[in-house]
């Protein structure tokens, strides 16, 4: 391999084997790294390219009802970002990736954007080693939504309703405040171009 051939190996193993491979992450995240040692720089890379492919995801997650492929890209982009930053010793975030600002987001849409982000960030929390002191505040994050939902679970309990059959609400409003401004925009809310606009302006291909 040469140089030149780097950025599209990337490319290659990022858009067409993580999403729909969740036997081999650690072997392709091991190769990443071969790579990177021969090659300095294509580890960061990797991880740029990484954000690039999950926020396309969300971009285009639909509104309402579920879509179990987009989940297990997102399951396997979100272990794989961990392996690659772990191992890279990153945060991955890089303003570009606010995990907590994604998870905000997710709890003001609603179960729908839960069903997606939860197990995109437990995946990445598990590629990543578990908890770290870089990522305890997403682990406190994620047991105020638990406790949130266990909560819910009890009231559903006293008034002696059984959860899973009661009717599901068709449509969730979504209480927006002046003190928060989500950082990540997903579903609804893509634009055509938006992705190219904001990559455009700091991408930094390998030559």
């Amino acid at each position: 391999m040469r140089r030149r051939d780097v950025l599209a190996f990337l490319e290659a193993v990022i858009t067409y084997r993580v999403p729909k491979d969740d036997l081999n992450l650690e072997i392709l995240a091991d190769l990443v790294k071969q790579v990177n040692e021969r090659f300095p720089g294509s580890g960061k890379r990797a991880v740029f390219e990484l954000n690039r492919k999950i926020k396309s995801i969300l971009c285009k997650l639909p509104a309402s009802g579920f879509d179990s492929g987009k989940e297990m890209d997102l399951r396997n982009l979100g272990r794989f970002l961990g392996l690659l930053t772990s191992a890279e010793n990153q945060s991955g975030f890089d303003n570009r990736l606010d995990i907590i600002s994604l998870l905000r987001e997710a709890v003001a849409k609603g179960n729908n954007a839960l069903r997606y982000i939860i197990p995109f960030v437990c995946q990445f929390l598990t590629g990543g080693g578990g908890i770290t002191r870089k990522n305890f505040q997403i682990f406190k994050l994620l047991k105020l939504i638990h406790d949130k939902i266990t909560v819910i679970e009890f009231l559903f309990e006293t008034c002696k309703i059984n959860i899973r059959d009661f009717p599901v609400a068709k449509y969730l409003e979504i209480v927006h405040t002046t003190r928060y401004h989500p950082i990540i925009h997903f579903m609804e809310f893509a634009n055509p171009g938006y992705l190219d606009e904001i990559y455009r302006a700091e991408v930094q291909i390998i030559q």
